[in-house]
């Protein structure tokens, strides 16, 4: 592991904290929200994905406190897990923009290097 001054560390605790302000934030946001506007189906998605990201921050913040602890490795197979579970529902939620947004940028680095 990286130590804990790090850039990968610190940025991953800033990250970390900004995520958990950002999902709480819309926590609170939908609990107030019209719930006409909104199916119930992506209400319920919506927040589902909030708390696998409030997961995702929790299990890695116990991972950077539980260095050289017994049970850091099942602290780490449960947050990256979590990591995975993210990544391959992405594309079925509205997290989709993540996954356009890449190929998009694939392909115009394609068409950009191959036009001449």
């Amino acid at each position: 592991p990286y130590p804990l001054t790090s850039v990968p560390v610190i940025l991953g605790i800033v990250g970390g904290l900004l995520i958990t302000i950002g999902a709480l934030g819309l926590l609170v946001l939908k609990r107030f929200a019209n719930s006409e506007l909104i199916e119930d189906f992506w209400f319920g998605v919506d927040r589902a994905m909030l708390y696998l990201l409030l997961s995702i921050v929790i299990t890695g913040f116990i991972v950077l406190s539980m260095r050289g602890a017994p049970f850091y490795g099942l602290a780490f197979l449960i947050h990256i897990s979590l990591v995975s579970t993210l990544f391959l529902s992405a594309p079925h939620s509205k997290l989709t923009h993540i996954v356009f947004r890449y190929l998009a940028l694939v392909k115009y680095y394609y068409d950009k290097k191959h036009k001449t």
